[in-house]
C-alpha cells in the first residue's frame, strides 16, 4: 500500500512540475528573443530598456512578451516571436 501512494503523489508532482517547467521556460525563451531583436536589429541599448518579461496569455498565440522603455513608461509593447518578431 505505501508503495502505491509513493508512486501516486509522484506522478502527481510530475504532472504538476512538467507543465509549470514547459510555461517558465518558454517565458523566458521568448523574452530572450525579443531582447536580442531589439538590441541586434533595432539597435536599441540594454539601458534603454525598463521592463522586459514573457508572458503566457489565455488567448492565442499563448507566448508573448511584453516591454517597457524608460523614455515611455505608460506604454506598455507587446511583441510575438513565433517564426519572426
Amino acid at each position: 500500500m505505501k508503495k502505491s501512494i509513493k508512486i501516486l503523489i509522484l506522478l502527481l508532482l510530475l504532472f504538476i512540475a512538467i507543465p509549470t517547467i514547459y510555461v517558465e521556460a518558454n517565458k523566458m525563451i521568448y523574452k530572450n528573443r525579443v531582447m536580442e531583436y531589439l538590441v541586434a536589429e533595432k539597435g536599441y541599448n540594454k539601458e534603454e530598456i525598463k521592463e522586459i518579461k514573457g508572458v503566457w496569455g489565455k488567448k492565442l498565440p499563448p507566448f508573448y512578451t511584453t516591454v517597457i522603455f524608460k523614455d515611455e513608461p505608460s506604454i506598455m509593447y507587446s511583441y510575438f516571436a513565433h517564426n519572426d518578431i
